[in-house]
């Protein structure tokens, strides 16, 4: 670098019979402390405690202040070639965003994106906070509102469009993981915010293979869009057997349970029960003979994953309690049309008032539960 600047000068010069004396002054403190900082910091990008009181040593001898501290620092980080992608990129979207004078939804899903990765990457928030400083001259970014799970979908799937292609492999198993749960929560909630997201990414990357003739992003969302199928097989599978008596539960409904099981073990292990299980059996509207039914198929899986059971021992103790949950339904039914011979006016609530009123002894809202135990009422 320094010959380089120094044949440019005399190039301008153009004095080809001079002389030409330059004299380069370094302040020795500054160079130690770059030399050690950049030594220490590009290994793991990070100081161990014993590195951190040799740095200290060296400002303390030379008395350097914080200012040409903060700057070598910031200088050696951006330099770093993990770093560099991520710094750059943030910068680009800063500059474009001035430029419109305005950042839209797009740009500020990949700065949060690009800040996620520098956490990740260990680089220090001062060098986004730095950029900030110098290109929005004071201005903040306003943020858009929406809840917190849909930002993070965002944010994460708009990762792929980064120009850098090295940063779109940055989508790891956490990040999947993630989609996978604020799919789960916008399903609660009834919020179709998380596909419109999906729909408005899938534009973006057809969009893209049309002007770059590449279809390697749609691939990419492809892939991630595979567990989002995997996730309403396994949804509706379990909530039509815990919440409908009448369904099918065959040995390639169990085979596909297993095969959709075994790849979201292999983000975590209890990502399964955690989106799936648990959910199921807290519900307050599945009834007892839906909950043995879950149970019965999660108690299944794990043993047929050490080899203690079938597929057609699973899906023999389900139909049994299927036919049980039928036949309770049969009594119950009977039950019912048995107590309206009896009582005729039974079912306005004032005629029940009247019955409870004039036989104390008979409370016909605890005969069936006690009788068959259905955990249901007359």
């Amino acid at each position: 670098m320094d010959t380089e600047l120094l044949d440019g000068f005399i190039a301008e010069l153009k004095e080809q019979n001079s002389t030409v004396f330059i004299f380069k002054f370094i302040h020795k403190g500054n160079e130690e402390f770059y030399r050690a900082f950049h030594n220490f910091y590009s290994q793991e990008k990070s100081l161990e405690i014993n590195e951190e009181l040799y740095i200290k040593d060296i400002i303390a001898r030379y008395e350097i202040d914080r200012y040409q501290q903060e700057r070598m620092k910031i200088d050696i980080m951006y330099r770093h070639p993990d770093n560099k992608p991520v710094v750059e990129e943030y910068r680009d979207i800063l500059l474009s965003g001035i430029s419109r004078e305005t950042f839209q939804r797009a740009d500020l899903a990949r700065l949060r994106r690009l800040r996620t990765l520098g956490i990740r990457n260990n680089i220090p928030s001062v060098l986004f906070d730095t950029l900030d400083e110098l290109l929005l001259k004071g201005k903040r970014i306003q943020e858009i509102e929406e809840p917190e799970y849909l930002k993070e979908t965002r944010s994460i799937l708009q990762g792929l469009f980064f120009k850098d292609r090295s940063l779109r492999r940055h989508i790891i198993d956490e990040d999947i993981i993630r989609l996978i749960k604020a799919k789960q929560i916008a399903y609660s909630r009834s919020d179709k915010g998380f596909e419109q997201i999906l729909l408005d990414t899938v534009r973006a990357c057809d969009e893209f293979a049309r002007k770059n003739n590449d279809f390697t992003l749609l691939e990419e969302f492809s892939s991630i869009v595979t567990y989002f199928d995997r996730y309403d097989n396994v949804f509706t599978l379990l909530n039509q057997i815990a919440f409908m008596e009448n369904v099918d539960f065959t040995e390639d409904s169990l085979r596909s349970l297993l095969g959709n099981k075994k790849e979201f073990d292999k983000l975590n292990e209890r990502l399964f029960d955690d989106v799936f299980a648990r959910e199921l059996l807290i519900n307050k509207y599945i009834t007892g003979y839906g909950r043995r039914k879950i149970t019965a198929i999660l108690k299944g899986i794990k043993k047929i994953s050490s080899g203690d059971a079938a597929l057609r021992d699973v899906v023999a103790e389900l139909k049994m309690i299927k036919d049980e949950e039928k036949l309770y339904r049969l009594m119950r039914t009977a039950l019912k049309e048995r107590m309206r011979s009896f009582f005729p006016g039974l079912d306005p609530k004032k005629a029940r008032s009247e019955i409870y009123v004039k036989d104390r002894g008979l409370d016909v809202t605890v005969i069936e539960p006690v009788l068959l135990g259905g955990g249901e009422r007359i």
